[in-house]
């Protein structure tokens, strides 16, 4: 009698064994899943971030230059690249400080519009689980292109050092910058 009790107490312990095992085996299939879908969602929407940047954010970018900004700007901003800050756009560009100055207020709020614009665009790969590597293999040619032809409009509205005025942006072009 304790033989058969000790062999069935064996019995199940092993059946224990296997239905934990079981269940391991089908929570690490569900976890596996969840990421798996979670990794596609991620995936979806950094392409249609990417998706927006190509159509909606490159066409305000295009209209912004052609319509919106003094022409004959320079296409490359010597001396902003480090710090955009009106101070060196005054110093290093001063004909087109006087235009972005001489605008009207219309004309100066696109301006504005359309660098927030894209600073919201870099918070989303900046501050959320978008794929950022995905989004430069795709766009970061183009955007670290774009925002270096902006470099002027935008260290027009950048007060000084400290300014949180398009930081995003700023650092979005920084990281991306580096992986160039």
């Amino acid at each position: 009698m304790i033989v058969s009790a000790f062999w069935i107490t064996l019995r199940q312990l092993r059946i224990s064994q296997e239905n934990q095992a079981r269940n391991f085996n089908q929570i690490e299939f569900i976890q596996n899943d969840i990421l798996d879908k979670r990794n596609k969602e991620i995936r979806v929407e950094t392409l249609n971030q990417v998706k927006y940047f190509q159509n909606e954010i490159q066409e305000s970018i295009e209209a912004l230059i052609n319509d919106h900004l003094p022409n004959s700007f320079p296409i490359i901003w010597r001396n902003l690249q480090e710090n955009p800050i009106s101070e060196n756009l005054y110093q290093h560009h001063r004909s087109f400080y006087d235009k972005m100055t001489a605008l009207d207020s219309r004309n100066k709020n696109k301006v504005n519009l359309i660098l927030r614009k894209i600073d919201s665009f870099s918070a989303f790969f900046l501050h959320s689980s978008l794929d950022s590597n995905l989004a430069f293999q795709i766009i970061g040619n183009d955007f670290l292109k774009q925002t270096d032809l902006l470099l002027g409009p935008l260290a027009f509205f950048r007060k000084d050092e400290n300014s949180t005025y398009c930081a995003h942006l700023l650092e979005l072009k920084t990281k991306w910058s580096n992986l160039h």
